[in-house]
């Protein structure tokens, strides 16, 4: 029996659910940002914090009512022009961060096992500016990208899907895909097969930030120590078989060698 209600369902989706795409945009905190790049703390009392707010309003508010607005205490407006704003602002992210994907599956980036870091990459920002993108927007999605290591997801990859018809969160592997849209064969049987959107998923697995690529620095690195172990090995062998010229020794050398 189902014990948890359709509204705490949802409560829990949207406030825990960050698909793959969206993740690294909403781990930013651009006020933190802007205190260290001020060189100011995280961790402030109440009176510092409202300096700050009053501050940031005296820097960015303009206009015959920016004083007194910039002496009163500061507001937030969670208003429909703000919610419009942030979505637009989400949609453009959005956008870029499929182009930087793209762009990573032709280049095949991969992470590197060993560094813990992404392959070299050189994104061609050409088709972004003719989309009227700003260099500024462009660099700070890649910034953003390859901070939280995100890497295109593959084919028979497992994740976690927002079901598009039961709308609740369930398992699944990908079939295919193509640009921003995938085909999800969930689990259950009876939930289908379905083709759905990259804000709809989140991949599962050993590591969401898919270390299944082998870098060829780590394949090198291991046929060294292999080819090393194994002279090793032969240099050991060879002692052992010269010493069988001394007397008293072959019994022990033939024990040694098996």
């Amino acid at each position: 029996m189902d014990l948890i209600s359709s509204a705490s369902k949802r409560w829990f989706r949207c406030e825990y659910f960050y698909s793959f795409i969206d993740k690294p945009w909403f781990l930013e905190n651009e006020l933190v940002e802007t205190l260290s790049d001020a060189g100011l703390p995280v961790e402030l009392n109440q009176r510092e914090w409202s300096i700050v707010r009053q501050s940031y309003c005296q820097n960015n508010l303009s206009g015959p009512k920016a004083g007194r607005q910039a002496r009163s205490r500061p507001r937030r407006l969670f208003s429909a022009q703000f919610i419009f704003e942030e979505t637009c602002k989400l949609q453009r992210y959005r956008q870029i961060f499929r182009e930087i994907m793209e762009q990573y599956g032709r280049q095949r980036v991969h992470l590197n096992v060993i560094s813990g870091k992404l392959s070299e990459f050189k994104l061609d920002m050409s088709k972004l500016l003719q989309d009227n993108f700003t260099e500024e927007e462009i660099e700070h999605t890649l910034r953003l990208v390859q901070k939280a290591q995100v890497l295109p997801l593959q084919v028979s990859q497992q994740v976690l899907a927002l079901h598009p018809e039961i709308k609740q969160l369930r398992t699944a592997s990908l079939l295919t895909t193509f640009g921003h849209k995938y085909h999800v064969q969930y689990h259950n049987p009876e939930l289908g097969v379905h083709q759905q959107r990259d804000v709809t998923l989140i991949p599962i697995g050993p590591s969401d930030l898919h270390r299944s690529v082998e870098s060829e620095e780590h394949r090198d690195r291991k046929a060294d120590a292999d080819a090393k172990q194994a002279s090793l090995i032969n240099s050991t062998r060879n002692e052992l078989l010269m010493s069988q010229q001394l007397p008293g020794n072959r019994n022990l050398v033939q024990t040694l060698l098996g």
